[in-house]
């Protein structure tokens, strides 16, 4: 029995730490190894060990056991928490995190209130507001005493930081975020619980229509539709609270990385796309995304401001990519001239480190393990910028050329359907 234990662990170890720690424990005699797979890729060859019986000790058993996991946990990244496995059958948590909207996020509240989907729990978090929100909830709270809900505080941190305080405290099998300024519709929760319960599946996904403030919505506006892609995954994308989750979905992907400041939530559905693959969806309207001039992140920045925090989201993705030992088809062209882009712009802005991080972001989006000449590291290897302005000039010509192509082409199509 001990022999098979041991085997079981050294065999689904994999990694070059193996070997050091069987020298370690004084295991040198009665070993055989094999090499089993090679992957270059990620510079590391995995070694089926065959032990012969009475090798192990239970007392080595326990050791060898204690420094694989040590060793797998020491790897990924601690700015993504974990989350706990245990929760409440049929249970829906409501996670809404807010700074300074006493006024919304009364609205929001009240739409969660009035679910068909009895059976939840709200969850506010108020992220350093200074405009009473606060103190509002608290009043909200004591003035609704039938409706499960808990209320609270910390320093402004961000809202990754505020909406995994809130999953740290959720006790629902499902787990659902609302932003504060958001509406949904008084069926969206069992609309997306009875899809998820229906099936096999690790999340349920609708649409969310974009509005005003007012809730009046904008029909042009088609952002809100959610998609997903198996061909790539960088393309799959939806609001939000157009998702409801498994809670064993988050124990597996992890929670929202607190280390970004935007684009946290297109980060957090990379991982949930790559480790649990497709979700149900349903072609159901569930909610509102109110546009509104109270503080909109996604309104507020600047386009060097919104690549940044790109660029931010796709190397903590592939950070955490490489720390699962995951493996994601590689880039394609249209991708690859995006990241070329980056260093251009970067370049032509004097930001150098951020230039320099969108050549690893190709370095490590086309799988290569070294340096190698690729075309974005030998075109980024200065550091000047009247050099990066005349890149940017041909870039920009080069991009108006083929947009140009593709509206004669489109009038040629015309043309041809009369």
């Amino acid at each position: 029995m001990a022999q098979a234990a041991a085997s079981h662990i050294v065999e689904n170890v994999g990694r070059p730490a193996t070997l050091e720690w069987i020298i370690q424990l004084g295991l040198s005699s009665n070993l055989r190894f094999a090499p089993i797979d090679s992957e270059p890729a990620s510079r590391w060859i995995s070694w089926q060990i065959i032990l012969d019986s009475d090798c192990l000790s239970e007392e080595s058993i326990n050791v060898m056991s204690t420094a694989h996991n040590f060793h797998h946990q020491s790897e990924k990244p601690t700015s993504i928490p974990r989350m706990s496995t245990k929760f409440v059958s049929g249970l829906v948590s409501v996670i809404i995190p807010t700074f300074n909207r006493k006024e919304m996020v009364q609205e929001a509240l009240a739409s969660v209130v009035q679910q068909t989907w009895t059976d939840i729990e709200i969850i506010v978090i108020d992220d350093g507001s200074t405009d009473g929100t606060f103190e509002l909830l608290r009043i909200w709270q004591v003035d609704n005493p039938e409706i499960a809900s808990t209320i609270l505080r910390q320093e402004n941190a961000g809202v990754a930081t505020a909406r995994n305080s809130g999953l740290a405290n959720a006790k629902g099998e499902f787990l659902y975020m609302l932003d504060s300024d958001d509406l949904i519709f008084p069926d969206a929760l069992e609309t997306l619980v009875t899809t998820l319960s229906a099936g096999n599946y690790p999340y349920s996904l609708g649409h969310i229509h974009n509005a005003d403030q007012k809730g009046r919505i904008l029909v042009a506006d088609k952002s809100g539709i959610s998609k997903q892609s198996e061909q790539n995954i960088l393309s799959n994308q939806w609001m939000t609270h157009a998702a409801l989750y498994k809670r064993s979905t988050l124990a597996a992907s992890g929670l929202f990385n607190n280390s970004l400041v935007v684009g946290e939530d297109t980060e957090f559905q990379w991982r949930v796309f790559a480790k649990m693959g497709l979700g149900f969806l349903t072609s159901q309207y569930i909610g509102l995304r109110r546009h509104h001039p109270f503080g909109h992140l996604s309104l507020n920045r600047t386009d060097m401001q919104s690549l940044k925090h790109s660029l931010q989201a796709q190397l903590a993705f592939r950070q955490w990519i490489k720390a699962e030992y995951l493996e994601i088809q590689k880039i394609n062209f249209r991708q690859r001239v995006a990241i070329f882009s980056m260093v251009i712009r970067f370049g032509s802005t004097g930001d150098w480190k951020s230039k320099d991080d969108a050549i690893s972001l190709f370095d490590s989006a086309t799988n290569q393990t070294a340096r190698k000449l690729n075309f974005p590291w030998i075109i980024g290897r200065p550091n000047w910028r009247p050099y990066y302005h005349f890149l940017l000039s041909i870039y920009v010509g080069a991009k108006g050329i083929v947009e140009a192509c593709r509206f004669i082409r489109s009038l040629r199509y015309c043309q041809y359907c009369r």
